[in-house]
Order: C-alpha cells, then sequence, then structure tokens
C-alpha cells in the first residue's frame, strides 16, 4: 500500500542523514563552510545522473502556468469544505515550519538557561548531536508507526495524525518555554520524532482522500499553498522574534499549528472504524463535513466517535 511504501521510504530517508549528519560534522571540523560547498557539488552531480538516467519521453507541455494551475486549483478546492481545511492548515503548518526550523538554533545560541552546554565543543558537534539524536529517534518513531498503524483504515491513519501533531504543538510551544538546555533537547527531540512520523502518513491520508481526476490539481495547489506559507510566515515569525523574543516567535509558531489539531480532530471524528469510504473519497469526506454542523447533537457519528 501507498502508506506503507512512504513509511519505508521515510525510514531509508532518515538512514541516509545519519551519513549525511556525520559527513557534515567531520567536514566542518576542516572548514566551516566545506558541507555546503560539498552538498552543492552533490546536488549537481545527482541532477546530471537524473538528467540522463530518467529521460521524459512523452512529455507534453501544459497550458497552465503556475497562476493557471493555482486558478484551477481553487475553483476544485472552493467545492469542498475539507480541500478548503487543508489549504488553510497547510498555509499555517508553512508558517509555523519556517519560523520554528530558523529560530531553534537561534534560541541554543542566544545563551542563557537554553544555551548550549559549555563543555569546549564547537556548535557544529553540538547540532551534529542534536540531528543525529532527533533521526536516530524518528527511525523508531517511523518503525513503529509502521508496526502499529494499520494503513488500511482512514480512522486509525487519522488518530495517528492527529497524535503526532498533538505532540509536535506541545514540543514546539515546550521548547520556547524551556527554562534549561535539557527540556530544550527533549522538545527538540520530541518535535522532530513526530514530524518524521507525521509526514509520510500525512502524504498518504491526504491521497486517499482526493479523486483521481483532481488529484494532481489540487496537490499542486497544496505545495503551492505550502510555499507561501513559509514565504508569508516566516518572515511574520521572525519579526515576532526580532520586536519581542526568540521564545515569542517560536511560541507563535506553536500557536499557528492548533487549527490543524482541530482539522485532525474533525477529519477523526467522521471516519468509521473500518475504514470504509463509499463512492470517491474527496466526495465523501466533503460532504461530511459539510453536514456535520447540520446534524443534531444526538447524532453518535459525530459528537460520539467512539461510540460507533
Amino acid at each position: 500500500m501507498a502508506g506503507a511504501v512512504m513509511l519505508r521510504a521515510q525510514r531509508f530517508a532518515l538512514a541516509a542523514s545519519l551519513i549525511g549528519i556525520l559527513c557534515s560534522v567531520l567536514l566542518s571540523q576542516l572548514s566551516p563552510n566545506l558541507p555546503f560547498l560539498v552538498g552543492g557539488l552533490i546536488y549537481l552531480l545527482l541532477g546530471l545522473l537524473l538528467t540522463s538516467l530518467m529521460r521524459e519521453t512523452g512529455f507534453v507541455r501544459p497550458l497552465r502556468d503556475m497562476a493557471g494551475t493555482w486558478t484551477a486549483g481553487v475553483k476544485v478546492v472552493r467545492r469542498s469544505p475539507l480541500l478548503l481545511g487543508l489549504v488553510a492548515v497547510t498555509l499555517l503548518s508553512g508558517a509555523a515550519s519556517e519560523g520554528y526550523d530558523r529560530l531553534w538554533p537561534t534560541l541554543l545560541l542566544s545563551g542563557g538557561g537554553t544555551g548550549l552546554p559549555d563543555t569546549g565543543w564547537p556548535p557544529a558537534i553540538w547540532f551534529g548531536l542534536i540531528e543525529a539524536s532527533i533521526t536516530l529517534l524518528g527511525l523508531a518513531g517511523v518503525r513503529l508507526a509502521e508496526r502499529r498503524v494499520d494503513m488500511r483504515s482512514r480512522r486509525a491513519v487519522s488518530t495517528a495524525l492527529l497524535l503526532a501533531m498533538a505532540l509536535r504543538v506541545a514540543a514546539v510551544i515546550g521548547l520556547a518555554l524551556a527554562p534549561s538546555f535539557g527540556w530544550a533537547f527533549a522538545a527538540l527531540l520530541l518535535a522532530g520524532t513526530a514530524s518524521a512520523v507525521f509526514s509520510p502518513l500525512y502524504s498518504a491520508w491526504l491521497n486517499s482522500q482526493l479523486e483521481s481526476r483532481t488529484r494532481a490539481t489540487v496537490l499542486s495547489m497544496v505545495s503551492q499553498a505550502d510555499a507561501l506559507g513559509q514565504t508569508a510566515g516566516g518572515p511574520f515569525v521572525g519579526w515576532i522574534g526580532s520586536r519581542f523574543s526568540i521564545r515569542a516567535a517560536l511560541l507563535a509558531a506553536g500557536v499557528l499549528l492548533l487549527p490543524v489539531l482541530g482539522l485532525f480532530a474533525r477529519m477523526r471524528s467522521i471516519q468509521p472504524r473500518d475504514g470504509a469510504v463509499p463512492e470517491e473519497n474527496m466526495e465523501y469526506t466533503s460532504n461530511r463535513l459539510a453536514s456535520a454542523d447540520r446534524k443534531p447533537a444526538a447524532d453518535s457519528t459525530i459528537s460520539n466517535p467512539d461510540s460507533d
């Protein structure tokens, strides 16, 4: 299944990143800019290799440019409460992730209670250890998800997504409020592990909710919404950091993720326990979302999801 394949691919990606972390730390001891130069060279060589090995022979130039794709996506999304919610939380998630990814190293370098321990080690070694620890826990988390999450059940996947996002929100807010390096380190481990598990599960879940005839258009629009959220929200979170404090900016990043919890809680409540979804996935789920507010509280399918 697609979900199982994505989880397996995530394990390979995390394992490869461990090698990259080790090499980067070693190269940084020779010269701080050497990891960037080597990384850029690897990207260049990979691009040349893919150009020769993965030739596109059936390519047809699309009639729409980026603006056209966005317009077409809007026409599809505005008819679906599910997709409207997905685009909204993608914007917020992009804004939050951009701020968090850029600012957590600054928090550790800023000194104070959460500053790096005074061991005489250069920051490159500390960040390498932190990233390696996050990656190892991420591998364990992905492996646990492979064993425990029934990828055939949309309710199980929705529950796993809700739990992973809740842990991520708690970790980001916990990092913003961390009184010591140990607390900050634990929050970073939790946030990284939750993100490693969330990413492949979300990709599988999103694809299962979309109609095949509009899947490419919607996925393209969701990707653009994520980029827009990072472009617009990242500077906003950064402004909070420069105007108030790094902790305030990280706290804002955590708050931006709270609406995502609402969406996945709503999604979980409307998924059948057996995972069966009739007709087209997106149409069915969207109709359930649209009708949820019109149903009385006595409707156990909506008000008491655990009773079905």
